[in-house]
């Protein structure tokens, strides 16, 4: 069995898995919408508009490509 092959497996095993019953853990994915959605707007309004295209320029000051 390839390592990704039984990567794959793991995972799909771990994520249809339950939490044990009595846990108080949320999933990932409810515990992220949860804190995006607490967020206030100036939040969000201070992201770039061109989203991750301009990675680069956002992260490091490279020049723009799309300029």
């Amino acid at each position: 069995m390839t390592v990704e092959a039984f990567a794959e497996r793991v995972l799909s095993e771990r994520v249809q898995e339950a939490p044990p019953e009595g846990s108080t853990c949320e999933s990932f994915w409810k515990s992220f919408t949860r804190d995006v959605h607490n967020r206030p707007d100036s939040v969000f309004e201070r992201l770039p508009a061109d989203g991750a295209s301009e990675h680069d320029h956002s992260l490091i000051r490279r020049p723009k490509r799309n300029s």
